[in-house]
């Protein structure tokens, strides 16, 4: 689970690095003098880095590496490193290098899994689209590409090819990784220091962390049945494709669109869920190493919880026990205390892959022969009863569409930026359609124009951002171009075709614009 570690050890005094035999610490110096330029010292010690650094005030003994490579002797971090494998590594840490970990400060540490796929890595790549509207760069070590990682700020994802770090060839063995770069995102959790990993619940935890992480991450297995989608789907789907696309969504279309895609995955899912069957591994995983002792591990649960009812679920447990059952929670799922019956919330698999005909236990429902069917209806008595529908009140934000039941009857939005939100665009649509039929009415205005004369209301701004209006005659009208500029209205009055026609803005100042032009061509024509 856990593997790279940075930690400020906290020695007593620098000399327990220095003065032992097993260290070899080398510092700059000046290849034409010889001069030891700085206090700064660095030594390697089984895949651990230790430096003693010199700051303003004091010495800071620092150490990084990876404790399950310190573990095997600086062979290989390619390995089940579980919890009882840390608190052995802590021990060898504090007697080879007097690192205590009480006193080690955590600076950043890296937990995850290595699981075993049913296919190579290389098709897992193609599948990952983006993390929280993040793209995803490429994973290299010494100029190889091993995988992706999605960098951030606080952490780091790294989904990489396992055997190919360590053989560098393509396997089909995937290390899923957390790098945890700012103590701060694993503040709730309480880890200062290298002991405070020792807890068990934390390793829980952090497992359920890891299943978070991999849920969100936006996965479209190629195996969806495109040929059944409609052609709004298929479009959909190939829009889901694209890369750029999930890194261009702000929160509330993001969201939206991840729900679009789960609603395709399962209409038109294959045989198989992989995203589903990874995480299963990864939950398999993290239970597997979670545990401390002999016992713990095989085919023995980890923990009962306290349950209702307990007389039933005795039996329950001595009927799997008999039958030899192997029974496991799973970790995204967590343990629910007061249960009525431990059935919902246990798994159960037979040891080996002989089928029994007689009892076959599933994760909710039990399946029994046809002889015990028979018998089990003869028994039973069934009464039909009528069940009423009764209708269900949507109570859905009108702008977003999120649950608002919480609010008080007669809620529309769930918040104000919502209801902005929904009435700018009501209004916007509102103004396009005034807009719209101005446009018609002054087109069929100035056509009639010359047949016409209007009584007309205009409206016009001062300069002091005074309104007035005044009632003219389309005959009567003759202003200057700087009048006409400020006129914000034109109401005509009318009888027929254009009674209580109004024009705005733009409109308002063309329609004046046109009455201007004809009325001075009407006098030059009579003066001539």
């Amino acid at each position: 689970m856990i593997d790279g570690v940075k930690l400020l050890c906290n020695l007593k005094s620098s000399n327990e690095w220095t003065d032992n035999k097993n260290l070899s610490f080398r510092s700059w110096t000046d290849t034409q003098t010889g001069e030891v330029t700085g206090n700064n010292r660095h030594a390697n010690a089984k895949g651990f880095h230790l430096s003693i650094i010199e700051g303003k005030k004091d010495l800071y003994c620092n150490a990084r590496g990876s404790l399950p490579v310190y573990f095997t002797g600086g062979e290989t971090n390619a390995i089940d490193y579980c919890f009882r494998d840390f608190l052995t590594t802590t021990q060898l840490l504090y007697d080879d290098l007097k690192i205590d970990s009480e006193k080690a400060v955590l600076r950043g540490f890296e937990f995850g899994v290595n699981i075993s796929l049913p296919f190579d890595t290389k098709k897992l790549y193609e599948c990952i689209k983006s993390y929280k509207m993040h793209s995803f760069g490429q994973y290299e070590e010494n100029g190889k590409r091993m995988g992706i990682v999605f960098d951030l700020q606080q952490y780091r994802i790294k989904i990489y090819d396992k055997e190919m770090q360590v053989t560098g060839s393509h396997s089909r063995l995937l290390r899923f990784e957390i790098g945890v770069k700012k103590m701060d995102w694993v503040k709730k959790l309480g880890i200062k220091t290298l002991a405070d990993l020792k807890n068990k619940t934390l390793w829980a935890e952090l497992s359920t962390i890891l299943l978070n992480v991999w849920n969100e991450i936006i996965f479209i297995d190629r195996s969806l049945q495109y040929r059944l989608m409609s052609n709004h789907q298929q479009k959909k789907y190939l829009r889901f494709l694209d890369v750029s696309y999930w890194c261009g969504l702000n929160k509330n279309t993001y969201y939206k669109a991840k729900n679009d895609l789960q609603k395709l995955q399962s209409l038109f899912n294959g045989k198989e869920n992989t995203k589903q069957l990874i995480a299963d591994l990864i939950a398999e995983k993290c239970q597997k190493l979670a545990t401390e002792t002999q016992q713990e591990t095989g085919d023995y649960l980890t923990e009962i919880p306290p349950c209702e009812n307990s007389s039933e679920n005795a039996e329950i447990l001595q009927r799997l026990k008999n039958e030899k059952w192997r029974l496991f929670n799973h970790l995204n799922k967590g343990i629910v205390r007061g249960i009525k019956s431990i059935e919902n919330n246990t798994h159960s698999y037979p040891l080996n892959n002989t089928k029994n005909t007689d009892v076959i236990l599933t994760s909710k429902n039990r399946k029994i022969s046809k002889h015990e069917e028979e018998n089990a209806r003869k028994n039973i008595t069934v009464k039909k009863i009528t069940v009423k529908k009764i209708a269900i009140k949507k109570s859905r934000c009108m702008s977003c569409k999120e649950s608002i039941r919480e609010k008080k009857a007669g809620a529309k939005f769930c918040s104000p930026k919502c209801k902005n939100q929904y009435n700018g665009k009501r209004r916007t649509r509102e103004n396009r359609r005034k807009r719209k039929k101005e446009i018609e009415n002054l087109s069929r205005i100035i056509k009639q124009l010359p047949k016409t004369d209007l009584s007309l209301i205009i409206v016009y701004q001062s300069p002091e951002r005074m309104l007035y209006a005044d009632r003219l005659k389309q005959s009567e009208i003759k202003a200057s171009s700087d009048w006409i500029r400020q006129v914000t209205k034109v109401v005509i009055e009318s009888k027929g075709v254009f009674k209580e026609t109004e024009l705005t803005t733009v409109r308002a100042k063309r329609l004046i614009k046109e009455i201007v032009k004809r009325n001075e061509a009407n006098v030059q024509g009579n003066d001539n």
